[in-house]
């Protein structure tokens, strides 16, 4: 009787054994997946923060090429009222 107790007990310790690698195994796959997580929302935003600073500058050229613009139109005006006068 105290051999099949025995034998039983030996099981049991050999799944808590098992059970506690797949626990350590499991907490090892969360912690590589919370730093895959954490390396993709670094990579974006930093391609996010990069767009954002290409659009910035687009903007800026945009801005100073449309107030050239506007100077050429107006001094075309002021030509065109100069001569007509």
């Amino acid at each position: 009787m105290l051999h099949k107790i025995n034998s039983a007990l030996n099981s049991i310790g050999k799944a808590a054994e098992q059970t506690q690698g797949v626990a350590s195994d499991t907490r090892l796959a969360a912690d590589c997946i919370y730093r895959t997580s954490e390396e993709t929302r670094d990579k974006l935003q930093k391609g996010l923060d990069e767009a954002t600073e290409d659009i910035q500058k687009a903007t800026a050229h945009l801005k100073d090429e449309v107030s050239k613009l506007n100077a050429a139109a107006a001094s075309a005006i002021s030509g065109i009222g100069s001569t007509e006068g």
